[in-house]
Formats: C-alpha cells, sequence, structure tokens
C-alpha cells in the first residue's frame, strides 16, 4: 500500500469536486475520483464530496467524517479503523469486501447500503437507520442503540457478541433473521429459521 502527498489528493479532490459539477453542468470539467491500494493516515478529506467516487484496497484511520454524502461511493475492500461517521448518508454506497474495526455510526442514513462480505468488528451504531445493510458478515462485538431496522436481514451473516438497546421498537427476528452463518466466510455452515433466530438470541443482549 503506497501513501499520496497532501497537495496530491487535494488536486485530485478537487477534479473530483468539478467532475460532480459537470454532472450539472457541461461547462465544468473535472474528473471522477479512482484511487487504489492508498495509505489515508496522514491525509485530510475533509474536502472530499465522497459521492460517487471509486476508492478500493485502500486503509483510513482515525478519522473523523461528519456531515458527509457517500452516497454511490464505491469503496470495495477498504479498512476502516477507528473511524467516526456521525450524520452521514450512505444511501446506495457500497462497502463489499470491507473491515470496519473500532468505528462509529452515529445518527447515519444506512439505507440500501451495500455490505457484501464485511466485516464489522467492534463497531457502534448509534441512532441509525437500516433497510437492507448486511449480506454474508461478520459482525463481532457490535452494539446497535436506538437504531431503526426496517427490512434489513442479517443474510448469511456470522454473529458474535452483539449488544442491543432499542426502547423505541422491538426487533421483529422473525422478519430479519432467516439464516445464519454459524462458520466462517471461507467455510460457511449455515442454519435456517427458528434455529437461526434461537442462536441470533443467545448471541444478542437485547436491553
Amino acid at each position: 500500500m503506497k501513501t499520496i502527498s497532501q497537495i496530491e489528493l487535494n488536486m485530485l479532490i478537487e477534479r473530483h469536486n468539478k467532475y460532480l459539477k459537470s454532472l450539472m453542468d457541461s461547462k465544468k470539467r473535472g474528473e471522477r475520483l479512482l484511487l487504489d491500494e492508498i495509505d489515508f493516515t496522514c491525509n485530510n478529506l475533509s474536502d472530499l464530496n465522497f459521492v460517487d467516487i471509486y476508492i478500493t484496497s485502500s486503509y483510513f484511520s482515525s478519522q473523523i467524517f461528519e456531515n458527509k454524502n457517500m452516497g454511490d461511493a464505491k469503496l470495495y475492500s477498504c479498512i476502516f479503523e477507528n473511524i467516526i461517521f456521525e450524520n452521514c448518508n450512505f444511501g446506495k454506497t457500497v462497502l463489499d469486501y470491507a473491515r470496519i474495526v473500532n468505528s462509529k455510526f452515529i445518527n447515519c442514513n444506512l439505507v440500501e447500503l451495500e455490505t457484501l462480505e464485511t466485516s464489522f468488528e467492534g463497531v457502534l451504531f448509534r441512532n441509525c437507520t437500516f433497510n437492507g445493510a448486511f449480506s454474508d458478515c461478520v459482525i463481532k462485538n457490535a452494539t446497535f442503540e436506538g437504531c431503526i431496522i426496517t427490512s434489513t436481514e442479517f443474510w448469511k451473516c456470522s454473529i458474535e457478541s452483539l449488544k442491543v438497546s432499542n426502547k423505541t421498537n422491538q426487533w421483529e427476528l422473525k422478519k430479519f433473521i432467516r439464516e445464519i452463518n454459524i462458520g466462517t466466510i471461507t467455510t460457511p455452515q449455515y442454519i435456517k429459521d427458528s434455529e437461526a433466530i434461537e442462536y441470533f438470541e443467545k448471541q444478542c443482549d437485547i436491553v
């Protein structure tokens, strides 16, 4: 994995922002942000408009993203460690094959977020809205506080040590626990229906 200078990154961000404006105004020209295998640890990303970016196999660490629209962003195989997402829109964002560790999602919209084979470990979701967010994921030591989960399924997910604080509405386990993976992503072992619900309840501390 390589690093990128802030000057070079700022130039790419400026081109990407112009690209987004050019979608509405043909007189302004820019370029969509496309990056691969970048370590963003030392970069300032506050000016980056995440809409429609394409970043793969990159590393984000110890950063705060507040009031960001990440709609249609493609973030394949990226690692997010010690990240805070606050008031962010992840509508139709793609986080496939990502790893999210010791991070927080606060007041975020995760409707139609795509997370195929993504790992969430030590993650806090507080006052977030979900719909269709988890598929073949690993969700370990995660906390859900006051989240609204509508038709989301933990479809074929591997679940371990969840804590749910949900005073506003009850989770309808029969609605979104249909098939759970008690194996691993590489060697899955699936259980279904009532057996899956029973297993989920054992792994989930609902308060």
